[in-house]
Order: C-alpha cells, then sequence, then structure tokens
C-alpha cells in the first residue's frame, strides 16, 4: 500500500522579517518532484550575505531579498506545474484535470513565448536553464511557430556532424556501464538471493 506523506505547499510573504530570516523549508516548501530546496538555502543565503545590513535597519535591502527570493519560487514553481499541465495522459481523471487546469500568467507567457521565438525565456534568476525548458517544452510537444533566425547561419552538415559525436559518445560511455542489477550488486552489496530480477 502506498504511503501518503502530506504537506503544505506555499512560501512566506516575507522570508526576512525584521531580524528574522527563513531559510529552507521554514521559508517554503513546493514539492520534491525536482528536488529544489538544496538550491534555494544557498540561494538565499547568497542574497543574505550580498545584501547584509549594518546596524542600521535598511528596508531596501529587506524588500530587495524578499523580491528576489519571491521571484525564484515562482519560477521554480512554473517549472513544476509545466509538468502536470503539459501532461499527455487521456482518460485519467487526474491528468485530464491537469491538462485543464489554470496555470500563472508568468507560465502561459513563458509559453507563448517559446512558441512564438523558439526560445526559452531564462534569466539570472531562474534555476533551470535553457537545456531543461528545452527538455519540458520537446518532452511534452510544446513546439514553436518559428525558429531563430540565427539558425540559418548554421552548417547544416556540421550540425549533423555534431549531432552524430554526441550520439556516438553516448553509445559508447553506455556499452561499458553495467545494468542496473550489476550496478546494485557491486555497489550497493546485495546478495543476488535478494533481488527479485
Amino acid at each position: 500500500e502506498p504511503k501518503f506523506i502530506r504537506f503544505t505547499t506555499g512560501m512566506r510573504k516575507q522570508a526576512w522579517n525584521k531580524n528574522v530570516f527563513c531559510l529552507g523549508l521554514a521559508s517554503g516548501f513546493m514539492e520534491p518532484l525536482e528536488s529544489t530546496s538544496i538550491y534555494l538555502i544557498q540561494s538565499s543565503l547568497t542574497l543574505l550575505l550580498n545584501h547584509f545590513p549594518n546596524n542600521q535597519f535598511n528596508q531596501t535591502l529587506v524588500n530587495t531579498v524578499n523580491n528576489n527570493l519571491r521571484i525564484r519560487q515562482e519560477k521554480l514553481r512554473d517549472f513544476l506545474i509545466l509538468h502536470y499541465y503539459a501532461n499527455q495522459r487521456h482518460g485519467q481523471a487526474f491528468w485530464d484535470e491537469c491538462r485543464n487546469m489554470a496555470i500563472p500568467d508568468t507560465l502561459s507567457a513563458r509559453i507563448e513565448y517559446f512558441k512564438a521565438t523558439g526560445q526559452p525565456q531564462v534569466d539570472e534568476l531562474d534555476f533551470f536553464d535553457t537545456n531543461s525548458w528545452l527538455a519540458m517544452f520537446s518532452g511534452f510537444n510544446i513546439q514553436p511557430q518559428h525558429y531563430h533566425p540565427v539558425v540559418d547561419d548554421f552548417d547544416v552538415q556540421l550540425v549533423e556532424q555534431e549531432l552524430k559525436a554526441i550520439a556516438a559518445s553516448i553509445a559508447n560511455t553506455v556499452k561499458d556501464l553495467p545494468d542496473h542489477l550489476h550496478f546494485m550488486q557491486r555497489n550497493i552489496f546485495i546478495k543476488s538471493s535478494q533481488v527479485v530480477e
């Protein structure tokens, strides 16, 4: 039987309030799908250190940090929501509802921008970079209506050579790797009699 772990999602309106600065789960939690907690702890500490006040209270520093942390959380939220919203599992009530749910304006704008330009909209406050967004869009069959004009300057043969070289490198690496069972046996010391194949 599955073990249900219930949690409340969300974030504090102010991670920094007076002389209190919330980190980690004290600051907020969305869900473990992309495991972003360590990133949020590190980025929060960096923000605090870069905006650390002197002995005078400075509301501008507090506001800047709180706003920055809010934007980071919202960008993570949008990436997580896309996993559900763009799903292609038809005929299951949960997934059908997710596909038809309202999404944040920021995610909607990001999807529309990608469709119009072929470029993910990513900035320094995004944890998930261009490759991650491209993988999500491509994986969920969200396709751009146009490609970026710079593509016209690419030599198609060089691009094909590069892709073939990448595929060959992956194939060469994979052929020397153990299968999952042997990896587990070798690295976690599981006896074969304990493993159900």
